[in-house]
């Protein structure tokens, strides 16, 4: 049963504070003086015609040359790709990213953690019957094609979707965490921390599902 679950990625977005205000090319290089490995960005000009929402989201770095750890930097974000769940490895990344981060003077304000997995083969009448009447849907507070819960000041975003591929269907199950809306600057102690909880948070969902469909 276990070999059927696989981590297919971990996205983690720190929204900035305010608007970056420090070059692309400086931003660059301390992103590189911590995490070699990146090897060498893509760095993009915004027209200064374009609009606001262009400016916004468009690209600034992109880093996507390294074969476990993906960065795209805007103006309002930064956002990291890593291809591995391991708590200690993201951590270990993140710290070097913020403190790149902090020597260019750029504040985090929120962070958000989207953990994707592939579960194969699935037994899709035991989804059905199971999803459509489960207690937790029951208790969400908000239900769609994934089911939402607010705890504090952290919402959490459950997410399961099929795919038919070969005349076997496999199971997508997603976990967004953040806490956007709380509107303050957060330090690497608040980040590790919140890295921690949802790592037990996802880790719980996973267990449970595989008792749930496992065979």
């Amino acid at each position: 049963m276990e070999e059927k679950l696989q981590a297919k990625n971990v996205r983690i977005v720190l929204f900035f504070s305010h608007l970056l205000e420090c070059t692309s090319v400086k931003l660059a290089n301390s992103l590189i003086d911590e995490l070699p490995e990146l090897g060498q960005p893509n760095i993009f000009n915004i027209p200064a015609e374009a609009p606001n929402e262009v400016k916004m989201q468009m690209p600034k770095i992109i880093f996507n040359n390294a074969k476990q750890i993906n960065i795209t930097v805007t103006n309002v974000s930064i956002d990291i790709s890593i291809d591995n769940d391991n708590i200690e490895i993201i951590k270990n990344n993140i710290n070097k990213i913020y403190k790149a981060l902090s020597d260019n003077n750029v504040h985090i304000q929120a962070i958000g953690v989207v953990s994707r997995y592939l579960y194969f083969d699935i037994n899709f009448e035991k989804i059905k019957e199971i999803y459509y009447k489960d207690e937790e849907l029951m208790e969400s507070d908000l239900i769609n094609l994934s089911w939402y819960k607010k705890k504090d000041t952290i919402n959490i975003w459950k997410t399961l979707k099929t795919e038919d591929k070969d005349n076997v269907k496999n199971l997508t199950l997603s976990i967004d965490i953040n806490n956007k809306g709380i509107n303050r600057i957060i330090d690497i102690g608040y980040i590790n921390e919140f890295l921690d909880n949802q790592n037990i948070e996802v880790n719980s969902f996973k267990e449970n599902l595989e008792k749930k469909i496992g065979d």
